[in-house]
């Protein structure tokens, strides 16, 4: 209160009142903006925390393509340790057969089987292995595909007998190998041992080149310091080698670690070190990474201090901390609802889908949709944990485990199909795809299902009814060429019945002598007299020589008819839903033969069929429909270009080779050729370069689903306007004892 020329002093104890308030106040301030300092601690903790995760995740993923890597060794070794060259060997020896009696001709076929493996695995020009041996259980070597001349090794460290039936990669001698032992009825008999080159291991999975800031090593596992395998541990230098060889006590597995170390300019750096084991293997993977590139160059505790600095002096910014935090939280709060949100609506997919959704890890059934479990003919409760293979068709799962593979590695994108037996023992058909994924931090497999078993069925049902249908359209033709032997044949016949009543006249005379028993001179003068006027009389000479070749032609006219309604048989038959060999080249020729009477007047058809020509599997009806669609095309196209009955016919020429893994047929003719507006469609259904009314646009539409969906192939062409066109069609071949595609 203030009165004029006087002033009335603020009460003391009022004063301190305001003082401890505003005290108060400032505390409670700069405590709250301390504990919103400690909340952004905790927040960069988390952040850093996540980081550390990710960076271990990189890793684990980098560890699981190794792991698969080494499996695929592993499995090499088990097909060969149980093929049946290795087999034969034993067997033979078993029976008493020496080296010097022949039991030496039974080790090239196993060479031969090394000397194959390590051609045919390969990355990009390198091979993966680069050394195979057999050694005998006394530490003899049978087979050695690269054997040394400048000094021997002590082979009987190679022996393992312990590593029955399941391969391991060791390094032995400093030399990284796979390796299985072989055992004949029960008892241990050799030992076989596989190189592979750290060089393909090095580029495939690691890199080329090794950087200063992020470094990863293939090191033995429970080694102090590491023992390094990829790259070389000796030809790395000092600043490449893992700092944590030097530490007392190794690290926990698969948790990262920080620490400090001196670099090669001597100067100490903070470092992040992880090593996470390859799953079934001895090996580990070592990865190190300077702390900045993960964590940033700034730890959390020196923000705190330095951000409690500038609080200190500037209490406003508490207000702009509070407001960073509360959006920070809403960020996280926003973005975890979002995942919610994402991850119902992939859910949600899934189990609305009409494709079924399955996971598969471990071999074993994990997630699956109510869709997939109804299309393999199961519920739900009973997939889960079952092994997938266990529901498909024996005949199916070879090509199936091979197609799924070469999807997973990225070598094939065309769906693939095979059959199921449901628990009620029905059969299903399925078309699958399969990719990699990562579930629940580990390596997994996502697959999409339909169930197309009604599909199948019309499909097959439509075939054989276009099969039907071409018959129909090749009726005449094979007519033609059914009626000119016949009438061959029944002119030989009526000759033949005329020669056979001469010749029973000429028996009627001989059969009047046998009832004489007692013949005079001049009776058996008249009997030789009669004889030779009716053997003149029916020109016996004449029937000896055209009897036989009557004959004969009527037999060969008889057989050209038998060809061809055996060739309408096998054309015209169904088929099964299983796959068969095939025999590509009789197939081509009871083909050629059902068509002979659309080209024979246009064309000249030649072949040229490789004899030694390997299985195919697939289904045989099928493959005649498509051979009988292009000479059909062809012979349509030639008799456009030249028309019947030309001084100089066209030509159509059908060869068979095999060419690496696969067999292919060529069916080429020296037509007009396919016009450049035409050929981007040329295997649409119901697409025709044809009048109207000679062509309905199937044909080539159905040979493409025939050989690419049901037989995995390939199906395409090459064309020059005017100067003709040629098909290719290419199927996988299969191995003669096991039936697996190549």
């Amino acid at each position: 209160m203030t009165l004029q020329g006087q002033q009335i002093p603020f009460p003391k104890g009022r004063r301190y009142a305001g003082n401890a308030i505003l005290l108060v106040i400032t505390a409670a301030v700069v405590l709250y903006f301390c504990l919103l300092l400690v909340l952004y601690y905790q927040s960069s903790e988390e952040l850093r925390e996540n980081s550390l995760e990710q960076f271990r995740y990189e890793t684990e993923k980098r560890v699981a393509s190794i792991g698969f890597f080494f499996a695929e060794q592993k499995d090499d070794l088990m097909n060969l340790v149980s093929s049946r060259e290795i087999n034969v060997f034993f067997e033979n020896r078993a029976l008493g057969m020496s080296m010097e009696y022949g039991l030496n001709l039974s080790l090239p076929p196993i060479a031969y089987r090394f000397q194959e493996l390590i051609r045919k695995k390969r990355f990009v020009s390198d091979a993966m292995y680069e050394r195979l041996v057999l050694i005998d259980k006394n530490g003899s070597i049978l087979v050695d595909t690269k054997p040394e001349n400048v000094f021997k090794k002590n082979w009987k460290l190679y022996l393992a007998p312990q590593y029955r039936n399941e391969p391991t990669i060791l390094l032995i001698d400093n030399e990284l190998v796979v390796s299985v032992a072989y055992f004949f009825k029960g008892q241990y008999e050799a030992q076989l041992v596989a190189w592979v080159k750290r060089e393909v291991i090095t580029k495939r999975l690691i890199g080329e080149t090794l950087s200063e800031k992020d470094r990863i090593w293939l090191a033995l596992k429970d080694t102090h310091p590491p023992k390094v395998i990829i790259p070389q541990q000796d030809t790395l230098p000092a600043y490449q080698q893992p700092f944590n060889a030097n530490k007392d006590v190794l690290p926990e597995s698969g948790k990262p670690i920080l620490f400090t170390a001196t670099t090669k300019d001597v100067i100490s750096r903070d470092w992040i070190h992880i090593s996470i084991p390859v799953t079934g293997t001895a090996f580990e993977i070592i990865r190190e990474v300077q702390r900045k590139l993960v964590l940033g160059r700034i730890s959390p505790a020196w923000q705190l201090m330095a951000m409690i600095s500038v609080a200190l002096l500037i209490i406003g910014s508490a207000f702009f901390n509070i407001l960073l935090n509360i959006k920070t939280q809403n960020l996280r709060r926003n973005l975890e609802e979002s995942m919610r949100r994402e991850v119902e609506v992939y859910r949600t997919l899934a189990e609305n889908s009409l494709t079924g959704v399955f996971v598969i890890q471990g071999g074993l059934v994990v997630y699956i949709t109510e869709q997939a479990a109804l299309a393999y003919g199961y519920n739900v409760d009973e997939l889960i944990g079952m092994k997938p293979g266990r529901i498909i068709s024996p005949e199916d799962r070879a090509n199936t485990r091979w197609m799924a593979i070469d999807m997973i590695k990225g070598n094939s994108k065309v769906p693939y199909e095979y059959s199921v037996i449901t628990k009620n023992n029905n059969v299903r058909w399925i078309l699958e795809t399969v990719s990699p994924i990562i579930y629940n931090g580990r390596p997994a497999i996502l697959g999409n299902c339909i169930d197309i078993t009604e599909r199948r069925k019309r499909e097959i049902l439509n075939l054989h009814s276009q099969k039907l249908e071409s018959v129909g359209q090749l009726a005449a033709g094979i007519a033609h060429e059914i009626n000119t032997p016949i009438q061959f044949i029944g002119d030989n016949i009526t000759f033949m019945k005329g020669a056979f009543q001469d010749i029973i006249s000429l028996s009627a005379i001989l059969d009047a002598v046998k009832k004489d028993d007692l013949l005079s001179h001049e009776v058996a003068k008249d009997i030789l007299a009669r004889i030779q006027e009716k053997e003149d009389e029916i020109d016996l000479d004449f029937l000896k020589k055209e009897v036989p070749q009557a004959i004969d032609q009527s037999l060969d006219g008889l057989k050209r008819v038998a060809r061809i309604v055996q060739a309408m048989r096998e054309f015209s038959h169904p088929g099964g839903e299983n796959k068969t060999d095939i025999d590509i080249n009789k197939a081509i020729e009871s083909t050629i033969t059902l068509t002979k009477n659309e080209w024979k007047y246009s064309a000249e058809l030649t072949t040229a069929l490789a004899p030694d020509l390997p299985i195919v599997q697939g289904y045989p009806a099928d493959f005649n429909q498509v051979i009988l669609n292009i000479i059909i095309n062809a012979a349509q196209a030639l008799q456009e270009k030249g028309g019947k009955g030309g001084p100089e016919k066209e030509r159509i020429e059908i060869s068979t080779r095999q060419d690496g893994k696969e067999v292919e047929i060529c069916i080429r003719d020296t037509g007009p050729g396919i016009p450049a507006e035409a050929q981007s469609r040329i295997f649409d259904p119901f697409f025709t370069t044809k009048e109207v009314g000679k062509g309905t646009g199937q044909g080539l539409s159905i040979a493409q689903n025939i050989i690419v969906k049901k037989h995995g192939g390939k199906i395409f062409f090459e064309t020059k306007p005017g100067e003709g066109t040629a098909f290719y069609i290419r199927l996988p071949m299969v191995t003669e004892t096991t039936g697996q595609r190549l």
